[in-house]
């Protein structure tokens, strides 16, 4: 995994030794069992999409046995193709993420539809803009559990970005709402995504006040909880 995290923060003057990072983590993982191997090769399909091996990337991707870890993998794939300006591949790949609620994975297809829409807006494209944007928030659960509040924060982010504020606003409160129903520790991860949030939506005051709020809420949690949180 810190292989992995080496090469994609290798600057692309570096992209070879990047690519020689990435093949000692390949080699590594041959090493791994139980459930680490589908970690390791969620990541292995992000180094490759980060690398410009995106063909390579998706058959990785399609080999995990993991539903979830699978659907994590495109994601984080689209969004290099995205990132890339390769829009229709971008899209392309998002429609084929399965929507399974069970598994969760309307979360990550909501997301990797979402961002494909950011580049449209900027391209222009309004009505195609609206489309996607409409398609991942049909995924959304309207009676979400706390952990669909990812999806709602990525799709209010990119409404936000795509001009649609008032839609942004709406979806970030109501995962705001999500957070305050969770009674464990990691209520404190969820609570301080919703500012990162806020603050990308320019809303700096709001975000302020709630990572008081997620700092408030850590100081009640036992020691250990609390060190890890």
């Amino acid at each position: 995994m810190v292989l992995f995290e080496l090469a994609a923060h290798q600057p692309e003057l570096r992209s070879k030794e990047a690519e020689q990072l990435a093949l000692a983590a390949q080699t590594a993982k041959a090493l791994s069992n139980d459930w680490r191997k589908a970690r390791v090769a969620n990541l292995l399909a992000v180094a490759c999409a980060r690398l410009g091996k995106f063909d390579a990337a998706v058959a990785i991707a399609d080999t995990l046995p993991d539903t979830e870890e699978k659907a994590s993998a495109l994601q984080a794939v689209v969004a290099e193709l995205n990132r890339t300006g390769e829009l229709a591949k971008a899209r392309g790949l998002a429609g084929t993420i399965e929507e399974i609620r069970r598994y969760g994975t309307y979360l990550q297809k909501a997301a990797a539809l979402a961002d494909p829409a950011r580049t449209l807006h900027a391209r222009g494209d309004p009505d195609d803009t609206a489309t996607l944007l409409a398609q991942a928030e049909l995924l959304l659960f309207k009676k979400p559990g706390w952990s669909d509040g990812a999806a709602y924060r990525d799709v209010a982010v990119a409404a936000y970005r795509c001009g649609q504020k008032v839609k942004a606003f709406e979806l970030l409160t109501r995962a705001e709402a999500l957070s305050q129903r969770i009674a464990g520790p990691w209520k404190v991860t969820e609570l301080t995504h919703i500012p990162a949030a806020w603050r990308d939506c320019a809303e700096v005051a709001r975000a302020s006040d709630r990572l008081t709020e997620a700092s408030a809420f850590l100081q009640t949690r036992q020691p250990l909880d609390r060190a890890e949180e």
